[in-house]
């Protein structure tokens, strides 16, 4: 029965087996949730299974180039993500960031003292680039239904996979300025 209940609601809302449902995060509650915002080149990645081997986490290697909230004494972080591939087995999860080596971020970080997490997902992860003499920002959010408050509970938002590209000039001055807000809770 139980399965019959889940391929049931698998045809009927088809978009819940291809995304993660999250809490939609504005760029001020992303700061406010962060204990670190920070911009750097990832380095390298590993690829390791869980103790158990119940599940694949990759760590990115960041080193950092500049801080924009919190301060991280070394000069290179970990980030880890749940999911990867090891020997051929590959273990995703929807709603994860692409972090890839070589590649120049911003990121919104949780710790837990030694490692660094993404905070909501793919929404915690900004790519920097060169284009047109400019450097610029964007963001793939591709993977996730956001909800909004003010939409009712269970009802996702659709985000566009690709968002605007903005300057990191003003992505660093809307993080600045957010910082020196205080958080406001619901």
């Amino acid at each position: 029965m139980r399965v019959m209940s889940a391929l049931l609601l698998l045809l009927l809302f088809p978009s819940l087996g291809s995304a993660t449902t999250i809490r939609s995060f504005s760029l001020s509650e992303l700061v406010h949730e962060s204990a670190v915002v920070i911009q750097g080149k990832v380095l390298e990645q590993t690829p390791q299974w869980k103790h158990d081997k119940s599940a694949i986490y990759t760590d990115s290697t960041v080193q950092i180039q500049a801080t924009y909230k919190g301060r991280i004494a070394q000069e290179t972080i970990v980030v880890r993500q749940l999911g990867g591939i090891i020997d051929g087995i590959e273990m995703r999860v929807v709603g994860t960031a692409h972090i890839k080596a070589g590649e120049h971020v911003v990121l919104f970080l949780r710790t837990d003292g030694k490692k660094y997490f993404l905070v909501g997902m793919t929404q915690g992860k900004y790519t920097v680039k060169t284009k047109n003499g400019q450097t610029v920002v964007t963001r793939n959010v591709s993977g996730i239904h956001q909800i909004h408050k003010m939409h009712r509970i269970g009802t996702p938002h659709h985000q566009k996979k690709s968002q605007n590209a903005m300057t990191l000039d003003a992505l660093t001055a809307k993080i600045r300025a957010a910082n020196k807000t205080k958080k406001v809770t619901p």
